[in-house]
């Protein structure tokens, strides 16, 4: 009798403390709910007209998401998209990480490398995007000092529907790598040494140690980077609107840049916000299937 009446305390004082908690972070969910839920209630009542930014709206329903299955322009901006993701899931990242291990074994001087690696991320977008344009020029830029070298044909970073996504791709890699840096180094701080010392007694050089007993000791900080780099290769704007606009022709078009030129250029923001719901909705099946194969075990 008493263990009931015990257990019966028990479980009032723990309801009390959710019911407190909850209390405690009910205005900051319902403010983050507001924020998130009410831009995305509009943006779908939008995207089911024919609005144009001027004139009133006229229901269509489903109309845009079909006009966006046949919308060959999407397709190969999505199609930029993917290879800006792939890009940066093995540039920037692997990068990082190597810098990140050597760093890591510096004795002295380590806080002035870290200072210089890190220069580029407080860089702005804009300023960033603007030096970067005058070394790509081809007047008095790379291609302009290559030519002089006597090269009769060198590469036109920009201008060239092969090369200019890649090209502003490592523009902006070339300020998201230092970020990484910081996240693998304080993930490395966190290493076991003493593991790392057993296994270069058992005769691994340190390219294995690093490989085979190091990185799967930091491969939560991984799966974190890989996912958030995922994510935002979708929402990746500024570089390639600052520097190419999406051009030459399409060949940098990426899917936030077309919608962009949609809602506030050609007067279609009913379409435009039906692209954005269609990225968001990959955005969540994507989350959606990481947790569950977390669920499951795998170690993302």
């Amino acid at each position: 009798m008493k263990q009931i009446t015990k257990r019966k305390t028990i479980s009032r004082i723990e309801r009390k403390r959710e019911i407190l908690a909850w209390t405690m972070i009910l205005p900051a969910l319902l403010l983050n709910v507001f924020i998130m839920g009410g831009p995305i209630v509009g943006t779908f009542g939008i995207s089911l007209t024919d609005w144009d930014g001027i004139r009133a709206p006229h229901f269509i329903g489903l109309d845009n998401f079909k006009k966006l299955s046949l919308d060959t322009h999407f397709l190969w901006a999505a199609l930029n998209n993917l290879k800006w993701a792939v890009f940066f899931l093995i540039v920037p990242v692997a990068f990082a990480l190597i810098i990140a291990g050597i760093i890591r074994k510096v004795k002295r001087g380590q806080l002035i490398y870290r200072t210089m690696f890190f220069l580029p991320y407080i860089v702005t977008s804009v300023v960033a995007a603007k030096i970067w344009t005058l070394l790509y020029s081809p007047f008095y830029g790379i291609t302009a000092w290559l030519q002089n070298l006597g090269i009769s044909n060198p590469p036109r970073f920009l201008a060239d529907p092969n090369l200019a996504l890649y090209s502003v791709a490592f523009v902006d890699s070339w300020r998201y790598w230092v970020f990484l840096m910081v996240l693998f180094l304080t993930a490395l701080s966190q290493v076991d040494q003493s593991i790392e010392e057993a296994a270069m007694i058992d005769g691994a050089n340190k390219i294995q140690t690093f490989i085979h007993v190091t990185i799967p000791q930091i491969r939560p900080t991984i799966s974190m980077v890989l996912i958030l780099t995922t994510i935002w290769s979708v929402t990746t704007f500024d570089f390639v609107y600052l520097m190419t606009g999406g051009g030459p022709g399409s060949s940098s078009e990426l899917v936030s840049t077309y919608m962009y030129r949609l809602a506030l250029q050609n007067q279609q923001p009913g379409y435009a916000s039906a692209i954005s719901l269609v990225m968001v909705l990959f955005s969540v099946v994507f989350m959606s299937v990481v947790g569950l194969l977390r669920k499951r075990g795998w170690e993302i």
